[in-house]
C-alpha cells in the first residue's frame, strides 16, 4: 500500500520537502510564476472530482467513518488545499516550519475525524481501486 495510506503525516512532511510543492504552498511567485492563479476553475472541478472519487473507494472498504457526507468532505479537504495555495498571498509570508505545522494540524484532523473505527475490509481490493484511481488521475495531469 502507499506509504501515504501508512503514514499521512510523513507523505506530508515529504510534500513539505519538496521545492515546488513548499513554492506552491508558500506563494513563491518567483519559483511559481503565475501558473497556480493562472488555472481555470474546470482544473479545480477535476481535482474535487477526483478527491470526491478516492473518498467513495475509501468508504466503500470501510475506510472511512460511516455516515460522513462524502461530497462534503472533498469540499473541504480541497478548500483546505487552496487555502494552503493562497495563505502567504493573505496572511503574509509562510515559514517552512509554519507550513510543515500546517500540515501536521490538517492531517490529525482528517486522520482523527474521517477514519473509521473499523479495519479496512479488504486492504488488497483498496488498493487495486486506488491504483486505478492513480493511473486516471496522473492521464489527466498529462492532458
Amino acid at each position: 500500500m502507499s506509504s501515504w495510506f501508512r503514514c499521512p503525516s510523513c507523505e506530508a512532511r515529504r510534500a513539505a520537502s519538496d521545492r515546488l510543492a513548499v513554492a506552491a504552498l508558500l506563494d513563491d511567485q518567483d519559483v511559481l510564476g503565475r501558473q497556480v492563479a493562472n488555472l481555470g476553475p474546470q482544473r479545480y472541478a477535476a481535482r474535487v472530482a477526483w478527491v470526491r472519487t478516492m473518498l467513495h473507494v475509501f468508504a466503500e472498504h470501510g475506510g472511512l467513518a460511516p455516515g460522513l457526507d462524502l461530497d462534503g468532505l472533498a469540499i473541504v479537504l480541497s478548500s483546505a488545499t487552496l487555502g494552503l495555495l493562497s495563505a502567504s498571498a493573505a496572511f503574509g509570508p509562510l515559514t517552512e516550519q509554519q507550513l510543515a505545522a500546517a500540515l501536521d494540524s490538517l492531517t490529525a484532523l482528517v486522520e482523527r475525524g474521517a477514519s473509521g473505527s473499523a479495519p479496512i475490509r479488504d486492504p488488497h481490493a483498496l488498493r487495486a481501486s486506488l491504483m486505478s484511481i492513480y493511473d486516471q488521475f496522473s492521464a489527466q495531469l498529462a492532458d
